[in-house]
């Protein structure tokens, strides 16, 4: 015998509000107001909800929704914080292009002022101004522009003999550089972070496959609940095996009693007919009650046959036994005492 329970999730049948679009479709995250309002209708009162059977189903089936339902809501949960991760990562881009495109703008005017001031490239006082720009760049956090022994001489010499106009200004522009810098930075090593966290999750789901763990959760809470029902039923029928036959034993019981009861009366008639075929036997009447003309006493099967039937017609016979005594010329002393009522 085996039980077969499914679930089913059919979103589209549910109100909008109550459902949420995600990575395995759209489903409804409003079960458990769904359940609580089933458990206070009453209908299901009248639908076989009070059997202990439908009650273990209706309850593996719950369990079973819940389990299909958590799985996909966490889900739809992941797919809201990656959704939201990759959100992230685009507005760090999107600040990261922005500060960019401020640094060229710096970078375009600096270049103008370099030509303004007639300084060449590759000249002693532009190499300069790129060495001042080092150090300033690695004493606002960049570790990269570390700076060797030579070029720390160096710049001991331009601060001891000062910088010149072209070098003011261009150190003043570079200076407007640094939050955009700083920005570009931040952006690069948020979505480097971000990046790293939405393949994590991928990597996560692949590996724990949470939609499939719980469809084994499922099958195993509704295998249980089968062999559940399955153990109900078989003791079920144990209990109504057990009436029955309790039911067999009380009715075999009362034919005993009722058997019983009719050989003690069939005993009893037997017995009275004794009695009274013995009053009847001639060594039992006196002399003047023997004359010729005596009638003869009834046979033993007329006897029988009128103390079977006494019970119903009690008055009756009665009546009959005294004309027959008469009859019989039996003495008022022989006959004393015998009472129909002292039959039974």
């Amino acid at each position: 015998m085996t039980v077969n329970s499914s679930i089913s999730i059919q979103a589209g049948a549910l109100d909008k509000e109550q459902q949420q679009a995600g990575k395995f479709g759209t489903i409804s995250i409003s079960g458990q107001k769904k359940a609580e309002k089933d458990e206070k209708n009453p209908g299901l009162m009248l639908s076989g909800q009070t059997d202990p059977i439908e009650q273990k189903k209706a309850l593996a089936k719950k369990q079973a929704y819940k389990i299909i339902r958590d799985a996909l809501a966490g889900e739809l949960k992941r797919d809201a914080d990656v959704q939201e991760v990759k959100d992230h990562a685009e507005q760090l881009r999107n600040d990261r292009s922005q500060a960019q495109d401020e640094i060229m703008k710096i970078n375009a005017e600096k270049e103008e002022w370099r030509k303004e001031c007639g300084v060449a490239e590759d000249s002693r006082e532009q190499k300069d101004l790129e060495l001042l720009e080092k150090r300033e760049a690695y004493e606002n956090g960049d570790l990269s522009k570390e700076l060797t022994e030579e070029e720390k001489e160096r710049l001991a010499e331009l601060d001891k003999q000062g910088y010149t106009d072209y070098q003011k200004r261009a150190l003043e522009m570079e200076k407007k550089k640094a939050p955009h810098t700083d920005t570009v930075q931040k952006a690069d090593a948020g979505i480097i972070a971000d990046n790293a966290a939405v393949r994590a999750t991928r990597l996560e789901r692949l590996k724990k496959d949470y939609i499939r763990k719980a469809q084994k959760e499922e099958n195993e809470i509704l295998a249980a609940a089968s062999e559940e029902i399955i153990g109900m039923l078989v003791d079920e029928a144990k209990n109504h095996m057990d009436e029955k036959s309790e039911e067999l034993q009380e009715k075999a019981e009362e034919r005993a009693e009722e058997k019983e009861d009719r050989q003690e009366k069939i005993d009893a008639a037997k017995e009275k007919k004794e009695e009274m075929e013995t009053l009847a036997k001639p060594e039992n009447v006196s002399s003047e009650q023997t004359a010729p003309t005596q009638a003869a006493p009834p046979s033993g099967d007329e006897m029988t046959e009128a103390v079977v039937q006494l019970e119903g017609h009690k008055e009756d016979y009665q009546r009959e036994i005294e004309e027959m005594m008469r009859k019989m010329n039996l003495m008022a002393e022989d006959i004393k005492g015998i009472k129909v009522d002292e039959i039974f």
